[in-house]
């Protein structure tokens, strides 16, 4: 089988790719030829996950974007480049199976007409996904008057978004069961049934805490992503964290805050601004010895497509504690069993949260535990065995 992943940026920079490269791993291990397109080269010191040298990654010159934006603002001419060099790319290389990781659909128009590929897209984030939006004063009261009419809007935005996917592909994966059922529901698409799925992201390390890692865990918080505002409103854990010190100024806790961003700037203003003290800002890095010696994580995201951090304090014995602000977030977490669901934007529930946590070690180690054990559903050769059935799906049409 060969496979074609299509990304902007790599090897690296977010989730996507980084679940690129665990599922592209064990695809080459188990014999597959793998090839990646792209637009932008991207590294990241102390990435985690190795670029397999089997893999072939080929750039595609001169596509301009901005890449801590969603959008993708197109140009035609642009579009139908991109697309006559994908339909070149797919003949030359007998690709099989195209995997759409991140490209608009413009840019794959015409592939299934002029080749025998078959193409799939991956929707990275909940099909329904809400901006966060905090004005003050008058700007408050007016967007609250227009508020319903707003998010109508923006729904039927990203419906017309998915419906037009669906439309253009051979499959359109979602990452979670509940993804998957809301667009079911929403969408008018005569397909919408037959041509979805849904595929869990894999675990991305292939090692689980041992217990005798787990017993020096120490009085750590943790956060792990990107250090963009607008996606992961990490100005939520700040303020979580300067009330703790406020109550607790000689708390025995400490917060570490592993990634970077456009706004990281911005946060250690914050933390100079309050004088806050048990504050560490470590950039982006392997963050797997900052899981292992934490006990709880927080993610206050304003959207999340499938929370990979997550998954990973739980099978570094993490408790997590996030907002529902996504609707994957009850298919990873059994609330009080393997971590701890608040309401969307409630700072104070979290803070609730995280205090009791702090002073409840046995509950710790007993979510902790729990977590471990429903993680491992997500193992990337469990993954990748839901992979091939959706390929084999695929083959079987054409028989």
């Amino acid at each position: 089988m060969i496979v074609l992943f299509l990304h902007r940026l790599w090897p690296s920079y977010g989730g996507g790719e980084t679940v690129t490269k665990c599922l592209a791993n064990e695809m080459i291990r188990r014999g597959y030829q793998v090839h990646v397109l792209y637009f932008k080269d991207s590294v990241n010191a102390g990435d985690s996950i190795s670029v397999n040298p089997l893999i072939k990654s080929t750039m595609i010159q001169n596509v301009a974007f901005d890449e801590n934006s969603k959008e993708f603002f197109l140009d035609k001419k642009l579009a139908k480049r991109v697309s006559l060099e994908l339909i070149n790319y797919v003949g030359a290389n007998h690709i099989e199976i195209i995997i759409n990781q991140w490209w608009p659909v413009e840019f794959h128009q015409g592939v299934r007409e002029h080749t025998e590929a078959k193409i799939i897209k991956c929707l990275h984030m909940d099909p329904n996904t809400k901006k966060i939006y905090e004005f003050k004063g008058i700007k408050k009261w007016c967007f609250n008057f227009i508020e319903p009419l707003y998010r109508k809007a923006e729904t039927a935005k990203h419906l017309y978004s998915s419906d037009k996917y669906l439309r253009n592909v051979d499959k359109y994966i979602f990452l979670a069961p509940s993804f998957m059922n809301y667009y079911r529901k929403t969408s008018k698409e005569k397909n919408r049934i037959n041509k979805t799925d849904f595929v869990y992201n894999p675990l991305v390390f292939e090692d689980y805490i041992t217990k005798e890692e787990f017993e020096k865990k120490g009085k750590k918080v943790l956060f792990v992503g990107r250090l963009v505002e607008g996606h992961k409103k990490v100005s939520r854990i700040l303020n979580i964290w300067k009330r703790y010190e406020t109550d607790y100024p000689n708390g025995e806790w400490s917060l570490d805050i592993v990634g970077d961003g456009p706004d990281k700037g911005r946060y250690e203003d914050f933390v100079r601004t309050h004088s806050l003290k048990r504050i560490s800002f470590y950039g982006y890095q392997d963050p797997r010895p900052y899981y292992k010696r934490a006990s709880i994580f927080l993610m206050t995201s304003a959207y999340e497509g499938w929370g990979m951090t997550f998954v990973e304090s739980q099978q570094n014995g993490v408790v997590p504690i996030g907002m529902s602000t996504y609707l994957a977030i009850f298919d990873q977490i059994e609330n009080r069993q393997n971590g701890i669901i608040v309401p969307p934007g409630d700072e104070n529930a979290m803070y609730r949260e995280m205090l009791a946590l702090m002073d409840a070690p046995e509950t710790r180690r007993i979510m902790a535990k729990k977590g471990q054990e429903t993680c491992k559903r997500y193992t990337v050769d469990k993954i990748v065995d839901k992979w091939e059935k959706i390929f084999e799906e695929l083959k079987t049409k054409d028989a």
